[in-house]
């Protein structure tokens, strides 16, 4: 029962082929899962983290505004440490907004909730390595933001 070449009994070389087939296997549907979901994930997931709002390329949001998309699908307004004086004093205004966000493909949803008030609006946008430009409806540019450091 023993392999002339090796010294190892034959039944324990098919139990190490075996094993070695289902690792194989195991490591490839891991190899493959994660780059599905990166690849799946990959805009919707782009968009989470801080984006600052410059002094200027922003025509939605005004300049020293963070805004922080976090992975549960909210966005919690923050300020920049160089925000300007009237935004500081405004800051207590943010706690009571609430923002929710959707992505699906290129096109960002997000719903506002202010003073019993819900307003829910669409955009295209793009995410270039630490652009997140967001556009208008018609296709032109509305804000740039810069993913804060």
């Amino acid at each position: 029962m023993y392999s002339e070449k090796s010294g190892v009994p034959k039944s324990d070389k098919k139990t190490t082929t075996i094993t070695q087939i289902v690792s194989i296997v195991l490591v490839s549907v891991l190899v493959f899962t994660l780059a599905f979901a990166a690849g799946c994930g990959a805009k919707g997931d782009s968009i989470v983290g801080k984006w600052s709002v410059p002094e200027e390329g922003a025509d939605d949001f005004p300049p020293g505004v963070v805004l922080n998309f976090k992975k549960d699908g909210t966005v919690k307004i923050e300020l920049a440490d160089n925000a300007p004086e009237e935004i500081q004093l405004a800051a207590a205004m943010f706690e009571m907004v609430k923002i929710g966000y959707k992505v699906s493909g290129d096109t960002l949803e997000m719903t506002i909730e202010a003073f019993g008030e819900k307003e829910t609006d669409s955009s295209k946008f793009k995410v270039e390595g630490d652009t997140l430009t967001i556009f208008d409806e018609d296709g032109d540019v509305a804000s740039v933001l810069k993913r804060a450091k």
